[in-house]
C-alpha cells in the first residue's frame, strides 16, 4: 500500500510541474490558433464555469483552495439523479450505504463516516439543505425535488460549518422563486412497477414578492422476493412537498421563507436484508419446520421471512433566510427547524421462524440559528464572522404499554432461550444536545496571483442524556429467569473545541491555480444511549479530533476546453468515533488513531463540438494506526477476553476501497429542430470489507456499475430512455451480524445495492 501511495504521490508532483509548463505553452498555442483558425467559435466549446459558495461566498470553482465536486441543475438532469444516493456514481470520493431503514443511510467522504444506524450518532460527513444543517442524513434521502445545485466538499470543514463535519459536507440547495413565470411537469416509469410524477411552478406573486411551490409522488415495487410469504418486498413509497416565498422590499433587503414536508409510506414494506444462516440456526430452522432454510444464498436477493420490514415515516423543515447588503459587508440570519418521526417493525431474527419482533420509535426535532457578516468590497482583505446556536432534541423507543420496542413470538418456546410468547421489553433513551460557536475566515490578498487565508470557530457544547428499561411478562418469571432490566441511568457532559484552518493560494497563470491547507476540525464526544446493560464508562465517548493536510491544483487548457484538478490529503484522527455492530445493537468505541491519505483527480474535456468526457479517481489507504478495543468477527478469539474485544491496528477501515474510478461521457446532435443526447457513466470500485468487524467473508471484490440514458429535447419537452446498472451487477454495501444467532454461529446480514433498473422520463417546461 505505501509503495501504490509514494508511486501516486511522486506521478502528481511530476503532473503538477509539467502542468504549470504545460499551461504556459497550451495559451501561448491557443492565442496563436486564435487568430488563424477558422473552426467552429470557441465559446461554444467551452467547459462551463460554475460558481459555489462552498466557502460562505460565491466563488468561482476553480479559486475554491479545496476539493468541491459539482452537481449542477442541468447535470443532474442529465445524468438521470433521482435521489441522493445516485450522485455516488459521478463522485468516487464519495460512498453511500443503506440498510435497515431510509434514516440510517451512512455518507462516507475520503473513506470516514459514520453508521447511520446509531441515531444519536452524530455523522462525520454533515448533510446542509438551504445552508441548514440536519442531524438525520436520512432526511435527504428522499427524491431531489427541484434541485439548483449540490456542493460536495471533501474533507474536514469545522470552521465554516456550524456541526460536525469530521470529513466533509453534502449541501444542496433547491430552485428560487422567479419573477418570470414558468414551470415544469415530469413523469417517469420504470421496471419494477415504479411510477413517479414532479411539478414545479413559480413566479411573481405581487410587488417585490415571488414564490415557488415543488412536489413529488413516487413509488416502485418491491426489488427482493420473501419465498415464504411470495411476495415483492424492498419497494419504494414517497411523497414530498416544498414551498418558498421571496419577498425583496428594498435592492439591501432580501428575504426568504421555505417549509418542506416529507412523508414516506404507510408501513412500507422496506430494506430486509439478504441472509446467510450459520450452522446453528439453520439446524434449528430445520428442526421446527422440518425444512432447511428455503434460501441459503446471501446475494439472489431471495429471503424467507415470517414478516416483512415495515418502515413509516415523516419529516418537515422551515428555513427562514434573511440577507441585508451594507455597504461593505452583508449580513446573513439563517434560521432553521426540522422535525421528523418514524416507527419500524422488523423480523428480527431474519428467518420464517416468528421468535423476535424489534419495533423502533424514533424522533428529533432541531433548532439552528446562524448570524454572519461577510465582506463584500473588493479589497486586498476579505473577512467572514458569525455566530452559531444549535439545539437538538432525540428520542428513542417508549414506555407507553401499546409500543414495546421487542415482542417475543412463538417459536421462542423450544429455543434454549429465556423468555416465552408474549414477553415484551420497552425502552425510552433521550439525548439533548445544545452548543453555541462563534467563527471567523480572513483572507489577505498579498499580491495579484497569491493569497493565504485563516479561520477559526470556538464551540462550547453540552449533551444530556437519560435511558429507561421495564419488561411485561406473559407468563410469570419467564424473561426475569435471565434478565435483569437495567436500572434508569442519566448523563451530562460537556466540551470546548477549537477548529481551525490554514490556506496559501498561488495562481501561476489565470488558468493555474496551486493551493495548500492544514486544517483542524473537531467533533464532539457523546453517550451510546441505547438499550442494554451498560455502565456509565461504556456509554460515554470522547471528543473526535482532526488533523488534515492538502495539496492540490486546479487547471484548464484549450480556452477551457479541458479542465484537471487534482489532490494529495491527509487526515489524522484521534479517538475516531467508530461504529462496532454487536449483534443486536451498536456501539460506539473510539478507535485511538485512525489516518487516511490518497490522491484524488477529476478532469473534464470537450473532445469534439458534440463530444464531452469526464474522467475522476480518488485513491485512498484508510486505516486503524491503533485500535486496541474494536470489534471481533465470529470465529476470531478476542484479543481482550473481559469485554471481548480486538485490536485491530494496522487493519484496513471498512467500506473504504483503496481505488475508485468513474468515467462518463456525453454527446449531442441537433435533430429535428432540437437536441438528440446521449450519457454514458462507468464507474469501477476496488474490492473492500463490508463488515465493521472486517470479517473475511465480507470483502466484496471489486466490481462496476454501468448507466445509461439517451434522449432527446428542445426548449420544452425532454423525452429520455434510461438504464441503471446496465450489467445486473450485485455487491454487497454493507454487512453484519445475523441479529440473533449471528454472535453464536456466524450468520451474516448483507445490504445490496439496486440490480438493473430501466425505464422512461417525459419533462415538459413552460
Amino acid at each position: 500500500m505505501a509503495d501504490k501511495l509514494t508511486g501516486i504521490c511522486r506521478a502528481f508532483s511530476t503532473a503538477a510541474l509539467a502542468g504549470l509548463g504545460f499551461a504556459v505553452s497550451a495559451q501561448a498555442q491557443s492565442a496563436g490558433e486564435a487568430e488563424s483558425s477558422d473552426g467552429p467559435d470557441s465559446t461554444s466549446l467551452t467547459i462551463e464555469e460554475i460558481v459555489v459558495s462552498a466557502q460562505k461566498r460565491r466563488q468561482a470553482l476553480e479559486d475554491v483552495p479545496l476539493v468541491v465536486s459539482v452537481l449542477t441543475a442541468d447535470s443532474i438532469r442529465d445524468n438521470g439523479i433521482v435521489g441522493l444516493e445516485d450522485i455516488q456514481s459521478f463522485i468516487p470520493s464519495l460512498l453511500m450505504e443503506r440498510n435497515i431503514h431510509p434514516f440510517a443511510t451512512t455518507i462516507r467522504i475520503r473513506g470516514i463516516g459514520n453508521f447511520g444506524n446509531i441515531p444519536n450518532f452524530e455523522p462525520a460527513v454533515g448533510l446542509f439543505i438551504d445552508g441548514a444543517f440536519r442531524s438525520r442524513t436520512g432526511v435527504g434521502m428522499a427524491d431531489l425535488l427541484d434541485v439548483e445545485q449540490i456542493e460536495i466538499l471533501h474533507g474536514p470543514q469545522s470552521t465554516l460549518y456550524g456541526k460536525n463535519v469530521t470529513a466533509g459536507v453534502v449541501s444542496i440547495v433547491t430552485k428560487r422563486p422567479t419573477y418570470d413565470f414558468e414551470g415544469m411537469l415530469e413523469g417517469r416509469v420504470g421496471s419494477d412497477d415504479e411510477y413517479a410524477l414532479s411539478a414545479s411552478i413559480s413566479g411573481p406573486l405581487g410587488n417585490a414578492v415571488s414564490g415557488r411551490l415543488s412536489a413529488l409522488a413516487r413509488s416502485r415495487g418491491g426489488l427482493t422476493y420473501d419465498l415464504y410469504r411470495q411476495d415483492d418486498i424492498n419497494g419504494v413509497d414517497q411523497l414530498g412537498v416544498r414551498g418558498q416565498l421571496k419577498f425583496e422590499p428594498a435592492d439591501s433587503l432580501s428575504i426568504l421563507a421555505i417549509l418542506g414536508h416529507s412523508d414516506t409510506g404507510d408501513s412500507w414494506q422496506c430494506c430486509a436484508p439478504d441472509t446467510l444462516y450459520g450452522p446453528a440456526s439453520s439446524a434449528f430452522i430445520a428442526a421446527v419446520t422440518g425444512q432447511p432454510p428455503l434460501d441459503n444464498d446471501p446475494t439472489n436477493r431471495l429471503i424467507a421471512h415470517n414478516d416483512v420490514y415495515r418502515f413509516e415515516g415523516e419529516a418537515s423543515e422551515a428555513t427562514l433566510t434573511i440577507k441585508y447588503d451594507y455597504d461593505s459587508a452583508t449580513l446573513t440570519s439563517l434560521t432553521s427547524y426540522d422535525t421528523y418521526e418514524f416507527s419500524t417493525s422488523m423480523d428480527a431474527e431474519q428467518s420464517v421462524l416468528d421468535i423476535w419482533t424489534f419495533n423502533d420509535l424514533q424522533q428529533g426535532d432541531t433548532f439552528s440559528q446562524e448570524l454572519r457578516l461577510t465582506s463584500t468590497t473588493d479589497e486586498s482583505f476579505e473577512w467572514i464572522a458569525g455566530v452559531y446556536y444549535y439545539d437538538n432534541e432525540f428520542t428513542r423507543g417508549s414506555l407507553d404499554p401499546s409500543e414495546a420496542l421487542v415482542e417475543l413470538g412463538q417459536d421462542i418456546a423450544p429455543l434454549p432461550l429465556p423468555g416465552a410468547p408474549g414477553d415484551r421489553a420497552y425502552f425510552l433513551g433521550i439525548i439533548d444536545t445544545r452548543n453555541i460557536s462563534i467563527f471567523g475566515q480572513g483572507t489577505w490578498h498579498v499580491a495579484d496571483r497569491f493569497s493565504v487565508a485563516a479561520g477559526a470557530r470556538w464551540l462550547d457544547e453540552e449533551k444530556r442524556f437519560s435511558v429507561d428499561s421495564r419488561v411485561d411478562l406473559a407468563a410469570p418469571g419467564s424473561l426475569a429467569l435471565a434478565v435483569t432490566v437495567p436500572a434508569p441511568q442519566s448523563g451530562k457532559r460537556s466540551t470546548n473545541l477549537l477548529s481551525w484552518n490554514l490556506n496559501a493560494q498561488f495562481f501561476a497563470s489565470d488558468d493555474l491555480m496551486v493551493y495548500t491547507s492544514v486544517s483542524r476540525g473537531v467533533k464532539g464526544g457523546g453517550f451510546n444511549a441505547d438499550w442494554g446493560d451498560l455502565t456509565l464508562v461504556q456509554r460515554e465517548f470522547d471528543d473526535e479530533i482532526v488533523l488534515s493536510y492538502e495539496l492540490g491544483i486546479k487547471s484548464s487548457y484549450f480556452d477551457r476546453r479541458l479542465t484537471l484538478n487534482a489532490a494529495l490529503f491527509e487526515s489524522q484522527y484521534d479517538n475516531f468515533q467508530n461504529a462496532s455492530f454487536l449483534g443486536v445493537n451498536f456501539l460506539v468505541r473510539s478507535a485511538e488513531e485512525v489516518t487516511t491519505k490518497g490522491l484524488e483527480i477529476d478532469s473534464s474535456a470537450i473532445l469534439a463540438e458534440w463530444l464531452q468526457m469526464n474522467v475522476a479517481a480518488t485513491f485512498i489507504d484508510a486505516k486503524y494506526d491503533r485500535f486496541t478495543n474494536g470489534p471481533c468477527y465470529f470465529g476470531r478469539t478476542p484479543d481482550n477476553p473481559a469485554d471481548g474485544t480486538c485490536v485491530l491496528d494496522g487493519d484496513g477501515l471498512p467500506s473504504a476501497p483503496d481505488l475508485r474510478i468513474s468515467i462518463g461521457a456525453s454527446a449531442d446532435w441537433r435533430v429535428g429542430g432540437g437536441e438528440l443526447y446521449s450519457r454514458v457513466d462507468w464507474i469501477w470500485t476496488d474490492d473492500v470489507p463490508t463488515n465493521t468487524s472486517l470479517d473475511p467473508r465480507s470483502l466484496q471484490p471489486s466490481y462496476s456499475i454501468l448507466n445509461g440514458r439517451l434522449g432527446w429535447r428542445d426548449e420544452r419537452v425532454d423525452v429520455s430512455a434510461w438504464i441503471k446498472n446496465a450489467t445486473d451487477e450485485s455487491a454487497v454495501l454493507l454487512s453484519g451480524a445475523q441479529v440473533l444467532f449471528g454472535a453464536a454461529d456466524g450468520g451474516l446480514q448483507l445490504f445490496l445495492n439496486d440490480p438493473r433498473l430501466y425505464g422512461l422520463t417525459v419533462r415538459y417546461q413552460f
